[in-house]
């Protein structure tokens, strides 16, 4: 049985990972892991998905909460990117360009590991993408000052490499909308 000291300091190891079983394994915590109930996971899992959502509505250019957020989505919890959609849609404006394409990027690999399933949903995510990469590739290059102050993000930060990156998702996305399978249903 774990105690409540135990139990919070595995809530707080599990969120500090993302609430995700293989980062935990990667870096030797499969034991922790193993040791928090189902409940417990799915209890966690909801509550930083809600805070991962609130961090993106209070700073529409956190990147690193949208792509933790649909990290985190189980097959079964696709409805779940609605709201995510809508966060982004309400806040567009208020996004940096830079932030605008990873957001894109993120759809882009969840679109094209075949995670989201609902072709409505689908659609949604790679027209929102197309729209955020349109807009974008056509605004002054705008970056929110987090990406100015990491030091791996030296060397990406010039309007050349942005509008590059927004060009090469776009138009992976693009030739989604015109792909043999979307065509077939």
């Amino acid at each position: 049985m774990t105690n409540s000291i135990q139990l919070e300091e595995l809530r707080e190891l599990f969120i500090r990972y993302g609430c995700s079983s293989f980062h935990m394994a990667r870096d030797g915590y499969s034991d922790e892991y193993d040791r928090i109930p189902p409940q417990k996971k799915k209890e966690w899992t909801d509550e930083y998905r809600a805070d991962l959502l609130s961090r993106f509505e209070s700073d529409p250019c956190d990147g690193h909460a949208t792509s933790q957020f649909l990290h985190i989505l189980g097959s079964d919890e696709e409805q779940l990117v609605d709201t995510l959609l809508n966060a982004i849609e309400v806040n567009q404006k208020r996004i940096d360009s830079l932030s605008k394409i990873i957001i894109s990027e993120r759809f882009r690999d969840h679109l094209q590991k075949r995670r989201i399933k609902h072709p409505g949903r689908k659609a949604r995510m790679r027209d929102l993408g197309i729209l955020l990469l349109e807009s974008a590739r056509g605004e002054p290059q705008s970056i929110a000052p987090r990406y100015k102050e990491m030091k791996y993000m030296t060397g990406k930060l010039d309007t050349a490499e942005i509008i590059e990156r927004a060009s090469k998702c776009l138009s992976t996305l693009e030739g989604m909308r015109t792909s043999r399978s979307e065509q077939c249903r």
